[in-house]
């Protein structure tokens, strides 16, 4: 039902089922612009421990008394392409409410009856808690089919979601139940073809959440050889949650990965707050078309700062959806179970499916998530990761002396080895020791700082891969401690080079932080730094770029990252030799800001 048609009172109906606090709110929003009508609806909302007004239990005065069988029909809640769904009471042999559809009379031909009793007898086979239940069926006097199914609670899931103030995490717990109920009904051979917001519902009882698919009215059986709407190449569905292959041709049969399509483009709405922009581009790219006062609502509605939504919506939530909106349907999830377990992967902080299974990933996926000794192996192991940025190019070489660069490979091991040697020693002293990875680092950090005193320069590796150990905690903050600890202690012996290097990396913990503002001048200088080096190395240069590029798309800038990326690609088109590690570092964050094209540098 479009919102300009919803009266006072089924307005009232839909927010009901939300906590008291938010109703009002909810309310401004599905009957915005309408002054009057919102008015009435404030007034027909109960007050905390009131009972509905009687005009929400009778029936509306403009819709005369109708029985059906047992049913006594109240008012329309909602009308679709061929029937009309009202709410209905029964009283005998059950006193009950229900939501009782009947065929449209403009539809009461041999094609729609098909339909409509397809749907009824595939829906009446399903029994999942968040899929409707129908309860009986029958004809009315005039021959027009009708059943009757549970009277489903609620608000569409999107407008729920907002007025509730839900959680990013909230959001993708509640969308990896709607999947499940979705993967029920493809094993029991039904494509619904029709979700969208609307036909969620999410309603609110004490503190639980529940989450119901509604309206299988278009839906297609896998089992059902003849379909009536494929055979008359219909468009059936709402066009803008149609997989593309639908839209391209109507005679294709529905299968899974449509629907699997329908509910990435949902998850995107209910992510982003809209499915403006270019899809292709990612989830930001819904965001950043908003002005800013719609997306500091956005943000609001999801309970955090906007720079927090934004680093939250990078990366593994943006791989989910575009892995839903691929445009070949081989590429998207095979099953909707598939989508399902993705979302839990994410809230548990495990590598999802769709970012592939690199070992960098999946490793630094591991230590985000685990809290215990188990995951203290992988800090040993990672340490060696923490200093490949230290590592020496194949266009440093080239470019310094070749001693000089041994021994900065030398620093680098030695740093490492001493990081491992440390962790081992912490994670195998007696059980009464710190057993946390954050409380193994801290531990680390005080005793480097006890046993280097007299050694600045190894120190300062030290505290450098301590501190990508803490962003590989996902504790950016302490990251940020630690890599000022090792700056100053370059800083202090005058070794530039790596003071340099340590400044870029602590322009990323900041990002990740949310400090944007120091991040963005850590990087400035860093890159100032790298252009006034005699030589100066196009990689580092280049690097410098990206990073800005991904602080301004944190900050909402997406016209100023676009620019650094192609500053970045133009450096290294003009750098002698080729330079992988950080050409591939630039496609990385291509892929991760939504740029399907290389950015030209203007």
């Amino acid at each position: 039902m479009p919102l300009e048609s919803i009266r006072p009172e089924e307005a009232v109906r839909r927010v009901l089922p939300l906590p008291e606090d938010r109703r009002a709110q909810a309310l401004k929003r599905l009957l915005q612009g309408r002054p009057l009508e919102l008015s009435r609806a404030l007034d027909l909302l109960p007050t905390i421990g009131d009972t509905p007004s009687r005009s929400m239990l009778t029936e509306s005065p403009e819709v005369p008394r109708i029985t059906i069988g047992p049913y006594t029909l109240r008012s329309v809640l909602g009308e679709g392409g061929f029937g009309i769904v009202w709410l209905a009471t029964q009283e005998t042999p059950l006193n009950r409410s229900v939501a009782l559809k009947i065929l449209r009379p403009d539809k009461f031909d041999p094609t729609n009856i098909a339909r409509f009793e397809g749907e009824r007898r595939l829906v009446s086979m399903l029994n999942h808690p968040s899929l409707i239940k129908v309860f009986e069926a029958g004809t009315a006097e005039d021959g027009r089919p009708w059943f009757t199914m549970e009277l489903a609670q609620g608000a569409p899931i999107t407008e729920a979601c907002d007025a509730a103030r839900l959680s990013i995490t909230d959001r993708v717990r509640l969308m990896s139940q709607v999947a499940r109920a979705v993967h029920y009904a493809h094993e029991h051979g039904l494509v619904h073809r029709d979700l969208k917001p609307g036909n969620i519902l999410l309603s609110f009882e004490a503190d639980q959440m529940s989450v119901k698919v509604i309206d299988f009215g278009v839906a297609h059986s896998t089992f059902d050889p003849v379909d009536p709407d494929q055979r008359a190449g219909s468009l059936i569905g709402t066009p803008d949650y149609l997989a593309p292959e639908l839209l391209r041709l109507h005679t294709v049969e529905p299968v899974a990965r449509t629907d699997i399509f329908a509910l990435g483009v949902i998850l995107r709405r209910l992510l982003t707050g809209s499915d403006l922009g270019d899809r292709n581009e990612g989830l930001l790219s819904a965001i950043d078309v908003l002005d800013a006062d719609l997306r500091d609502q956005v943000a609001a509605d999801r309970n955090e700062p906007l720079s927090s939504l934004r680093h939250h919506l990078e990366g593994d939530l943006d791989a989910i959806v575009s892995h839903c909106l691929a445009a070949d349907p081989r590429r998207r999830y095979a099953t909707a179970l598939d989508l399902a377990q993705d979302l839990d992967h994410f809230i548990a902080g495990e590598p999802v499916l769709a970012r592939g299974n690199s070992l960098v990933y999946r490793g630094a996926t591991a230590v985000r998530r685990n809290s215990t000794v188990i995951t203290l192996s992988l800090l040993i192991v990672l340490v060696s990761l923490a200093g490949t940025i230290w590592a020496v190019r194949e266009r440093q070489v080239a470019m310094i002396a070749r001693d000089q660069a041994q021994i900065n490979a030398r620093q680098v091991q030695a740093a490492n080895a001493f990081v491992v040697d440390l962790l081992t020693e912490i994670i195998e002293a007696p059980a009464a020791s710190p057993q946390t990875p954050a409380d193994i680092l801290t531990e680390a950090s005080r005793l480097a700082g006890l046993r280097l005193a007299a050694n600045s320069s190894q120190e300062a590796h030290v505290r450098a891969a301590i501190g990508h150990l803490w962003m590989g905690l996902d504790r950016n903050d302490l990251a940020v401690q630690e890599l000022l600890r090792a700056e100053l202690l370059f800083r202090q012996i005058d070794d530039l080079s790596h003071l340099q290097e340590v400044r870029m990396t602590r322009a990323t913990a900041l990002r990740l932080a949310g400090r944007l503002k120091e991040a963005r001048t850590d990087a400035m200088a860093a890159l100032a730094d790298y252009v006034a080096s005699v030589p100066s190395d196009p990689d580092d240069v280049a690097r410098a770029w990206i990073e800005l590029a991904h602080i301004e798309s944190a900050d909402g800038q997406r016209e100023e990252a676009r620019k650094n990326l192609g500053y970045a690609s133009e450096t290294l088109s003009q750098a002698p030799g080729q330079s992988d590690p950080v050409n591939r570092e630039l496609i990385r964050a291509m892929s991760d800001l939504g740029f399907t094209k290389l950015p030209l540098a203007p």
